[in-house]
Protein backbone atom coordinates (compact mmCIF):
# COMPACT_ATOMS: atom_id res chain seq x y z
CA UNK A 1 0.00 0.00 0.00
CA UNK A 2 2.86 2.40 0.79
CA UNK A 3 4.14 1.92 -2.77
CA UNK A 4 0.75 2.99 -4.15
CA UNK A 5 0.79 6.09 -1.98
CA UNK A 6 4.31 6.97 -3.04
CA UNK A 7 3.39 6.67 -6.70
CA UNK A 8 0.74 9.35 -6.24
CA UNK A 9 2.56 11.90 -4.07
CA UNK A 10 2.41 15.57 -5.03
CA UNK A 11 5.57 17.70 -4.70
CA UNK A 12 7.24 14.47 -3.52
CA UNK A 13 5.99 15.10 0.02
CA UNK A 14 4.15 12.84 2.44
CA UNK A 15 0.45 13.19 3.17
CA UNK A 16 -0.08 15.99 5.69
CA UNK A 17 -2.53 15.43 8.55
CA UNK A 18 -4.65 18.53 9.15
CA UNK A 19 -5.50 18.82 12.84
CA UNK A 20 -8.94 20.43 12.82
CA UNK A 21 -12.03 19.94 14.95
CA UNK A 22 -14.87 18.14 13.17
CA UNK A 23 -18.48 17.46 14.09
CA UNK A 24 -20.97 14.83 12.99
CA UNK A 25 -23.91 15.95 10.89
CA UNK A 26 -27.18 14.04 10.59
CA UNK A 27 -27.76 10.47 11.69
CA UNK A 28 -28.69 7.82 9.11
CA UNK A 29 -32.27 6.87 8.27
CA UNK A 30 -34.03 4.63 10.76
CA UNK A 31 -33.38 1.52 8.67
CA UNK A 32 -30.42 -0.22 10.33
CA UNK A 33 -28.96 -1.42 7.05
CA UNK A 34 -28.59 2.14 5.69
CA UNK A 35 -25.86 4.72 6.33
CA UNK A 36 -25.65 8.43 5.59
CA UNK A 37 -22.37 9.86 4.31
CA UNK A 38 -20.51 12.01 1.72
CA UNK A 39 -22.29 15.32 2.43
CA UNK A 40 -22.32 18.32 0.12
CA UNK A 41 -23.42 21.77 1.25
CA UNK A 42 -24.55 25.04 -0.32
CA UNK A 43 -25.61 28.28 1.32
CA UNK A 44 -29.01 29.41 0.02
CA UNK A 45 -31.51 32.13 0.84
CA UNK A 46 -34.68 30.51 2.14
CA UNK A 47 -37.64 32.11 3.89
CA UNK A 48 -35.74 35.35 4.47
CA UNK A 49 -32.70 33.74 6.07
CA UNK A 50 -29.34 32.30 5.02
CA UNK A 51 -29.29 28.53 5.53
CA UNK A 52 -27.31 25.53 4.34
CA UNK A 53 -28.79 23.06 1.91
CA UNK A 54 -27.11 19.72 2.61
CA UNK A 55 -27.27 16.55 0.53
CA UNK A 56 -26.09 13.09 1.52
CA UNK A 57 -25.54 9.73 -0.05
CA UNK A 58 -27.80 7.28 1.75
CA UNK A 59 -26.88 3.70 1.01
CA UNK A 60 -26.98 0.09 2.05
CA UNK A 61 -23.33 -0.03 0.99
CA UNK A 62 -21.69 1.05 4.23
CA UNK A 63 -18.65 0.13 6.28
CA UNK A 64 -19.94 1.18 9.72
CA UNK A 65 -19.65 -2.30 11.17
CA UNK A 66 -17.18 -3.85 8.72
CA UNK A 67 -14.35 -5.63 10.53
CA UNK A 68 -12.08 -6.09 7.51
CA UNK A 69 -12.13 -9.87 7.77
CA UNK A 70 -14.51 -10.55 4.92
CA UNK A 71 -15.95 -8.83 1.88
CA UNK A 72 -18.37 -5.96 2.62
CA UNK A 73 -20.63 -7.55 -0.01
CA UNK A 74 -21.66 -10.15 2.55
CA UNK A 75 -23.24 -7.43 4.71
CA UNK A 76 -25.53 -6.18 1.95
CA UNK A 77 -29.26 -6.97 2.00
CA UNK A 78 -30.23 -10.08 0.07
CA UNK A 79 -32.84 -9.25 -2.58
CA UNK A 80 -34.22 -11.67 -5.20
CA UNK A 81 -31.41 -14.18 -4.75
CA UNK A 82 -28.37 -11.89 -4.55
CA UNK A 83 -26.79 -9.09 -2.55
CA UNK A 84 -27.98 -5.61 -3.48
CA UNK A 85 -26.38 -2.20 -2.87
CA UNK A 86 -28.94 0.60 -3.06
CA UNK A 87 -28.17 4.31 -2.83
CA UNK A 88 -30.12 7.56 -3.14
CA UNK A 89 -29.80 11.27 -2.43
CA UNK A 90 -31.16 12.56 0.86
CA UNK A 91 -31.38 16.24 1.73
CA UNK A 92 -31.91 18.62 4.66
CA UNK A 93 -31.97 22.34 5.43
CA UNK A 94 -29.89 23.48 8.41
CA UNK A 95 -28.90 26.73 10.10
CA UNK A 96 -25.35 28.02 9.98
CA UNK A 97 -24.65 26.18 13.24
CA UNK A 98 -25.94 23.00 11.50
CA UNK A 99 -29.02 22.69 13.68
CA UNK A 100 -31.90 21.24 11.67
CA UNK A 101 -34.68 23.28 10.08
CA UNK A 102 -36.04 20.76 7.56
CA UNK A 103 -35.21 17.17 8.59
CA UNK A 104 -33.37 14.69 6.40
CA UNK A 105 -35.59 13.24 3.68
CA UNK A 106 -35.25 11.65 0.26
CA UNK A 107 -34.90 14.11 -2.60
CA UNK A 108 -38.31 14.11 -4.28
CA UNK A 109 -38.48 12.98 -7.94
CA UNK A 110 -34.88 11.77 -8.13
CA UNK A 111 -36.21 8.43 -9.45
CA UNK A 112 -33.25 6.49 -8.12
CA UNK A 113 -34.86 3.08 -8.71
CA UNK A 114 -34.72 3.54 -12.49
CA UNK A 115 -30.95 3.03 -12.34
CA UNK A 116 -30.16 -0.66 -11.88
CA UNK A 117 -27.45 -2.99 -13.13
CA UNK A 118 -25.61 -6.27 -12.54
CA UNK A 119 -22.19 -5.57 -11.07
CA UNK A 120 -19.07 -7.53 -12.02
CA UNK A 121 -18.86 -8.80 -8.40
CA UNK A 122 -22.24 -10.52 -8.77
CA UNK A 123 -24.22 -8.05 -6.69
CA UNK A 124 -26.94 -5.77 -8.02
CA UNK A 125 -26.38 -2.00 -7.90
CA UNK A 126 -29.42 0.25 -7.69
CA UNK A 127 -29.71 3.98 -7.42
CA UNK A 128 -27.81 7.24 -7.40
CA UNK A 129 -24.43 8.07 -5.88
CA UNK A 130 -22.82 11.19 -4.43
CA UNK A 131 -24.36 14.60 -5.06
CA UNK A 132 -22.50 17.89 -5.53
CA UNK A 133 -24.37 21.12 -4.85
CA UNK A 134 -23.77 24.42 -6.63
CA UNK A 135 -25.68 27.52 -7.68
CA UNK A 136 -26.21 28.91 -11.19
CA UNK A 137 -28.07 32.18 -11.83
CA UNK A 138 -29.52 32.05 -8.32
CA UNK A 139 -30.84 28.50 -8.81
CA UNK A 140 -29.54 25.63 -6.64
CA UNK A 141 -28.52 22.51 -8.54
CA UNK A 142 -27.43 19.00 -7.68
CA UNK A 143 -25.04 17.00 -9.83
CA UNK A 144 -25.10 13.25 -9.19
CA UNK A 145 -24.30 9.90 -10.82
CA UNK A 146 -26.72 7.10 -11.60
CA UNK A 147 -25.11 3.66 -11.29
CA UNK A 148 -26.01 3.02 -14.95
CA UNK A 149 -28.04 4.75 -17.66
CA UNK A 150 -31.77 4.15 -17.48
CA UNK A 151 -32.53 0.74 -19.00
CA UNK A 152 -28.92 -0.51 -19.10
CA UNK A 153 -28.70 -3.82 -17.22
CA UNK A 154 -25.04 -4.49 -17.93
CA UNK A 155 -22.37 -3.34 -17.38
CA UNK A 156 -22.61 -1.01 -14.40
CA UNK A 157 -21.22 2.26 -15.74
CA UNK A 158 -22.12 5.50 -14.04
CA UNK A 159 -23.68 8.43 -15.88
CA UNK A 160 -23.91 12.01 -14.64
CA UNK A 161 -27.22 13.84 -14.19
CA UNK A 162 -28.00 17.48 -13.51
CA UNK A 163 -30.95 18.41 -11.32
CA UNK A 164 -32.28 21.95 -10.69
CA UNK A 165 -33.71 21.98 -7.17
CA UNK A 166 -36.93 23.42 -5.82
CA UNK A 167 -36.84 24.39 -2.16
CA UNK A 168 -39.96 23.95 -0.02
CA UNK A 169 -42.35 26.90 0.19
CA UNK A 170 -44.24 28.03 3.25
CA UNK A 171 -47.49 26.31 2.25
CA UNK A 172 -46.25 23.05 0.70
CA UNK A 173 -44.68 19.95 2.22
CA UNK A 174 -41.22 20.42 3.83
CA UNK A 175 -39.36 18.69 1.03
CA UNK A 176 -36.75 19.53 -1.60
CA UNK A 177 -37.63 18.41 -5.12
CA UNK A 178 -35.66 17.64 -8.28
CA UNK A 179 -37.48 19.75 -10.87
CA UNK A 180 -35.94 17.98 -13.87
CA UNK A 181 -33.37 15.23 -14.34
CA UNK A 182 -30.97 15.99 -17.21
CA UNK A 183 -28.56 13.36 -18.55
CA UNK A 184 -25.11 14.80 -19.29
CA UNK A 185 -23.31 13.53 -22.37
CA UNK A 186 -19.66 14.08 -23.25
CA UNK A 187 -18.32 12.33 -26.35
CA UNK A 188 -14.83 11.74 -24.95
CA UNK A 189 -16.24 10.05 -21.83
CA UNK A 190 -18.47 7.80 -23.94
CA UNK A 191 -15.54 6.87 -26.18
CA UNK A 192 -13.52 5.93 -23.09
CA UNK A 193 -16.40 3.74 -21.88
CA UNK A 194 -16.64 1.96 -25.23
CA UNK A 195 -12.89 1.38 -25.36
CA UNK A 196 -12.84 -0.03 -21.83
CA UNK A 197 -15.80 -2.31 -22.54
CA UNK A 198 -14.03 -3.64 -25.64
CA UNK A 199 -11.04 -4.48 -23.42
CA UNK A 200 -13.23 -6.07 -20.71
CA UNK A 201 -12.29 -3.23 -18.36
CA UNK A 202 -15.44 -2.19 -16.57
CA UNK A 203 -14.26 0.82 -14.58
CA UNK A 204 -16.42 3.92 -14.74
CA UNK A 205 -14.49 6.47 -12.68
CA UNK A 206 -14.43 8.73 -15.74
CA UNK A 207 -18.26 8.87 -15.78
CA UNK A 208 -18.67 10.31 -12.28
CA UNK A 209 -17.13 12.76 -9.81
CA UNK A 210 -17.04 15.66 -12.27
CA UNK A 211 -16.37 18.95 -10.43
CA UNK A 212 -18.72 21.87 -11.14
CA UNK A 213 -17.87 25.55 -11.23
CA UNK A 214 -19.61 28.61 -12.62
CA UNK A 215 -17.91 31.35 -14.66
CA UNK A 216 -19.54 34.14 -16.66
CA UNK A 217 -22.97 32.70 -15.75
CA UNK A 218 -22.15 29.40 -17.47
CA UNK A 219 -21.70 25.94 -15.97
CA UNK A 220 -18.39 24.16 -16.42
CA UNK A 221 -17.20 20.78 -15.15
CA UNK A 222 -13.69 19.54 -14.50
CA UNK A 223 -13.79 16.14 -16.16
CA UNK A 224 -10.27 15.14 -15.08
CA UNK A 225 -7.90 17.06 -12.85
CA UNK A 226 -4.81 15.65 -14.61
CA UNK A 227 -4.68 16.34 -17.41
CA UNK A 228 -6.95 19.29 -16.68
CA UNK A 229 -9.85 18.65 -19.03
CA UNK A 230 -12.63 21.22 -18.63
CA UNK A 231 -16.01 20.99 -20.33
CA UNK A 232 -18.82 23.50 -20.80
CA UNK A 233 -22.38 22.31 -20.13
CA UNK A 234 -25.56 23.24 -21.96
CA UNK A 235 -27.90 23.05 -18.97
CA UNK A 236 -30.96 22.65 -21.18
CA UNK A 237 -29.79 19.73 -23.33
CA UNK A 238 -27.05 18.25 -21.09
CA UNK A 239 -24.56 18.30 -23.98
CA UNK A 240 -20.96 18.93 -22.90
CA UNK A 241 -18.13 20.35 -25.02
CA UNK A 242 -14.42 20.47 -24.22
CA UNK A 243 -12.89 23.92 -23.69
CA UNK A 244 -9.52 23.17 -22.08
CA UNK A 245 -6.85 20.46 -22.00
CA UNK A 246 -3.58 21.24 -20.20
CA UNK A 247 -1.13 19.37 -17.98
CA UNK A 248 0.18 20.44 -14.57
CA UNK A 249 3.75 19.20 -13.94
CA UNK A 250 3.22 18.70 -10.18
CA UNK A 251 0.37 16.27 -10.93
CA UNK A 252 2.16 14.02 -13.43
CA UNK A 253 1.95 11.04 -11.07
CA UNK A 254 -1.85 11.16 -11.26
CA UNK A 255 -1.90 10.31 -14.97
CA UNK A 256 0.73 7.62 -15.62
CA UNK A 257 -0.87 6.36 -18.86
CA UNK A 258 -3.63 7.53 -21.25
CA UNK A 259 -6.51 5.58 -19.69
CA UNK A 260 -5.55 5.79 -16.00
CA UNK A 261 -6.70 8.70 -13.85
CA UNK A 262 -5.55 8.65 -10.23
CA UNK A 263 -6.96 12.08 -9.46
CA UNK A 264 -10.71 12.15 -8.82
CA UNK A 265 -13.18 15.00 -8.58
CA UNK A 266 -14.30 16.68 -5.39
CA UNK A 267 -16.83 19.38 -4.49
CA UNK A 268 -17.98 22.42 -6.43
CA UNK A 269 -15.31 25.11 -6.59
CA UNK A 270 -15.70 28.33 -4.58
CA UNK A 271 -14.52 31.88 -5.33
CA UNK A 272 -11.61 33.21 -3.30
CA UNK A 273 -11.74 36.83 -2.10
CA UNK A 274 -10.00 39.43 -4.24
CA UNK A 275 -7.19 40.01 -1.73
CA UNK A 276 -6.29 36.32 -2.22
CA UNK A 277 -6.30 36.54 -6.00
CA UNK A 278 -9.99 36.02 -6.71
CA UNK A 279 -9.41 32.62 -8.33
CA UNK A 280 -11.50 29.51 -7.80
CA UNK A 281 -10.55 27.15 -4.98
CA UNK A 282 -11.18 23.42 -5.19
CA UNK A 283 -10.26 20.08 -3.65
CA UNK A 284 -9.57 16.89 -5.58
CA UNK A 285 -9.15 13.36 -4.30
CA UNK A 286 -6.41 10.78 -4.80
CA UNK A 287 -7.34 7.17 -4.26
CA UNK A 288 -4.78 4.41 -3.62
CA UNK A 289 -6.64 1.13 -3.97
CA UNK A 290 -10.21 1.00 -2.66
CA UNK A 291 -9.53 1.94 0.94
CA UNK A 292 -7.07 4.82 1.12
CA UNK A 293 -8.15 8.35 0.17
CA UNK A 294 -6.36 11.68 0.43
CA UNK A 295 -7.04 15.14 -1.02
CA UNK A 296 -5.27 18.24 -2.23
CA UNK A 297 -6.26 21.88 -2.67
CA UNK A 298 -5.86 23.70 -5.96
CA UNK A 299 -6.71 27.06 -7.49
CA UNK A 300 -8.14 27.51 -10.96
CA UNK A 301 -7.74 30.62 -13.09
CA UNK A 302 -10.56 31.32 -15.53
CA UNK A 303 -9.97 34.34 -17.73
CA UNK A 304 -11.98 34.37 -20.97
CA UNK A 305 -10.93 33.76 -23.73
CA UNK A 306 -7.88 31.98 -22.26
CA UNK A 307 -8.14 28.33 -21.25
CA UNK A 308 -8.77 27.53 -17.57
CA UNK A 309 -5.52 26.51 -15.86
CA UNK A 310 -4.40 25.34 -12.43
CA UNK A 311 -2.25 28.04 -10.85
CA UNK A 312 -1.53 26.56 -7.41
CA UNK A 313 -1.53 23.04 -5.95
CA UNK A 314 -1.01 21.80 -2.37
CA UNK A 315 0.58 18.58 -1.17
CA UNK A 316 -1.70 15.64 -0.32
CA UNK A 317 -3.59 15.97 2.95
CA UNK A 318 -6.25 14.40 5.16
CA UNK A 319 -8.23 15.47 8.22
CA UNK A 320 -7.31 14.10 11.63
CA UNK A 321 -9.68 11.57 13.13
CA UNK A 322 -10.42 11.23 16.84
CA UNK A 323 -6.81 10.06 17.25
CA UNK A 324 -4.26 12.89 16.74
CA UNK A 325 -1.90 12.39 13.84
CA UNK A 326 -4.15 9.82 12.15
CA UNK A 327 -6.93 10.00 9.56
CA UNK A 328 -9.73 7.66 8.61
CA UNK A 329 -8.71 5.63 5.57
CA UNK A 330 -11.73 6.84 3.57
CA UNK A 331 -12.49 10.55 3.55
CA UNK A 332 -14.63 11.97 0.74
CA UNK A 333 -14.92 15.76 0.54
CA UNK A 334 -18.25 16.78 -0.98
CA UNK A 335 -18.71 20.43 -0.06
CA UNK A 336 -16.81 23.71 0.37
CA UNK A 337 -18.12 27.04 1.63
CA UNK A 338 -16.34 30.31 2.38
CA UNK A 339 -17.54 31.87 5.63
CA UNK A 340 -15.63 35.09 6.25
CA UNK A 341 -12.03 33.99 6.96
CA UNK A 342 -12.90 30.30 7.35
CA UNK A 343 -13.32 27.48 4.84
CA UNK A 344 -16.16 25.11 5.78
CA UNK A 345 -15.52 21.57 4.51
CA UNK A 346 -18.07 18.74 4.52
CA UNK A 347 -16.88 15.18 4.03
CA UNK A 348 -17.83 11.55 4.42
CA UNK A 349 -15.93 9.10 6.61
CA UNK A 350 -15.42 5.40 5.88
CA UNK A 351 -18.65 5.16 3.82
CA UNK A 352 -20.44 5.50 7.16
CA UNK A 353 -20.69 9.02 8.64
CA UNK A 354 -21.04 12.66 7.50
CA UNK A 355 -18.75 15.25 9.08
CA UNK A 356 -18.00 18.94 8.78
CA UNK A 357 -14.85 20.83 9.73
CA UNK A 358 -13.31 24.26 9.19
CA UNK A 359 -9.89 25.60 8.26
CA UNK A 360 -8.63 29.14 8.43
CA UNK A 361 -8.49 30.42 4.87
CA UNK A 362 -4.98 31.81 5.31
CA UNK A 363 -3.82 28.33 6.39
CA UNK A 364 -5.30 26.87 3.22
CA UNK A 365 -3.51 29.51 1.17
CA UNK A 366 -0.19 28.70 2.86
CA UNK A 367 -0.46 25.11 1.58
CA UNK A 368 -0.76 26.18 -2.07
CA UNK A 369 2.28 26.38 -4.37
CA UNK A 370 2.43 28.10 -7.74
CA UNK A 371 2.40 25.88 -10.83
CA UNK A 372 3.37 25.96 -14.47
CA UNK A 373 1.23 24.54 -17.27
CA UNK A 374 1.81 22.52 -20.40
CA UNK A 375 -0.77 22.78 -23.18
CA UNK A 376 -1.64 19.59 -25.06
Amino acid sequence: MSEKIGASLIHGEEVQVIESHSMLLHSPPKKKTWALYNPSLLQVRWQRQDVFLVTYRAGTWQLCRWDGRHSPLQSLPYVDGRNQATSKVMVALVREDFSTIVPVHALVDQKYMEHSCSHSTGMRRVGIDDSRLFQLAGQPYALFAGVAPVGQESPCQHRQYLCPLQLPDEEGPPQVRCRRKILLTFDYADQLSQRMMAQDRLGSVHQKNWMPFVANDELYLIFTIEPLRVIRVDVNSGLCSEVSLVRTPALRALHPNPDEFRGHGGPALVQLPKHMGGELLGMARVQSGNLLYSHFFFTLQVEYPSMPVLTKVSRLLCFASVRPGMCEVIQFVGGLHLQQDQLVISYGVNDCEPKVTTMALNKVFELLRSQKREEL
